[in-house]
């Protein structure tokens, strides 16, 4: 079933701290407007609000949650678990550990940070686990959400939870650790068959009158695919 929240994010949006008067380069505050304005259908709302459904003590669980206030851990990971999709914008920097909250609480993460790069790509499929939406068009961000299918959301949660273990510490069969080990192996094989190349190249042109060294360069090895986007506006 369609879990009570729609769209949810905890967090600033503005910095205190030297050098960020551009902080999350507005990515946040043009969500928090778009937000403000958004207007869900009205009969979207008891379909969400199943009786059935877990409730925080409380108030009823809002359509949509953006706020900066401050909660205990507990309630907030407890609206995230009841969310659908769990906005991911960037902050200070391309990285947040909100992310890998949601990917543990089943919450489907939306990233707004073009430049991004999310761990482990060459092996885990993220375009199957998040959204990736472009900063520019924060302000179509909500109505694009709505527009998702119960059937597309459910298919991206059975994928996080299949895959989250994977960015565990704790989990010794396939998680962080043993990614972090296969990652950095990779890549060392890829500079040894690199590394290689080049000097081949070298030794022909050296060898063979006429070649010049201008143009023997040594490839650095595939990182990744942080330039994926999981759906286009």
């Amino acid at each position: 079933a369609a879990r009570p929240t729609l769209i949810f994010f905890r967090g600033s949006t503005t910095s205190s701290q030297p050098g960020e008067a551009n902080y999350s380069e507005g990515v946040r505050q043009r969500l928090k407007g778009a937000l403000d304005r958004f207007v869900p259908p009205a009969h979207l709302n008891p379909t969400r609000a199943m009786p059935s459904m877990p409730r925080l003590a409380g108030p009823e669980q809002e359509f949509t949650i953006f706020s900066t206030d401050t909660v205990p851990l507990q309630q907030y990971l407890r609206e995230m678990s009841l969310s659908d999709f769990c906005l991911v914008p960037m902050g200070s920097t391309s990285w947040t550990l909100r992310l890998y909250d949601a990917l543990f609480l089943g919450c489907v993460p939306v990233i707004l940070s073009d430049n991004i790069v999310l761990p482990f790509e060459e092996r885990i499929d993220w375009s199957k686990l998040v959204i990736k939406w472009p900063q520019a068009h924060a302000e179509r961000l909500p109505a694009f959400l709505l527009s998702l299918s119960q059937e597309h959301i459910r298919a991206k949660r059975h994928a996080i939870f299949a895959a989250r273990h994977h960015f565990a510490w704790s989990c010794h069969a396939g998680g962080a650790f043993a990614q972090l080990v296969t990652s950095l192996e990779a890549r060392k094989n890829a500079l040894e068959a690199n590394l290689l190349r080049w000097l081949q190249q070298v030794w022909r042109a050296w060898a063979e009158p006429g070649q010049g060294l201008a143009e023997t360069k040594l490839a650095l090895p595939a990182t990744g695919h942080g330039s994926f986007w999981v759906d286009a506006p």
